[in-house]
């Protein structure tokens, strides 16, 4: 993967979405706590609550977020995880692609789908740029 051709995107961690996460599932709480249901069921919604929340979390700031792509000619994309640990995937044909946002999907035989999700912000704004070109007209 080192020919001049290889392109690399380095990744932040996406506050602006940790922001919106925290206010839903803050809203979520408190929609629990104010309604009036049966304790047992107060308690189980609020577990579910916290879950999503530990979850998210972990998706976008643990261990295993994944915080640089690699992109060489043969259309294999290596991704790095916080962890440092590397591995190949293949970009899918599923993604979205907006003025501020891009998520992608890739598959890989090491751990199977990763969606990865990057932000205008988590990204330097000339390779934000690059990135959506090459993503719609491949090299």
């Amino acid at each position: 993967m080192g020919n001049s051709l290889t392109q690399i995107y380095s990744l932040k961690s996406p506050w602006v979405l940790l922001g919106v996460l925290l206010v839903m599932h803050l809203g979520a709480i408190a929609s629990v706590v104010c309604v009036e249901i049966n304790l047992a069921y107060k308690v189980i919604l609020l577990v579910l609550v916290l879950t999503s929340l530990i979850y998210w979390n972990n998706f976008l700031f643990g261990k295993k977020c994944i915080i640089k792509l690699v992109k060489s000619t043969d259309n294999i994309w290596e991704l790095t995880q916080k962890n440092g640990s590397k591995f190949n995937a293949s970009l899918a044909d599923e993604r979205y692609i907006a003025s501020f946002l891009i998520i992608l999907r890739f598959k890989s035989s090491f751990r199977g789908e990763v969606p990865v999700i990057i932000f205008k912000t988590t990204i330097d704004s000339r390779a934000f740029l690059q990135l959506k070109k090459n993503l719609f007209f491949p090299i």
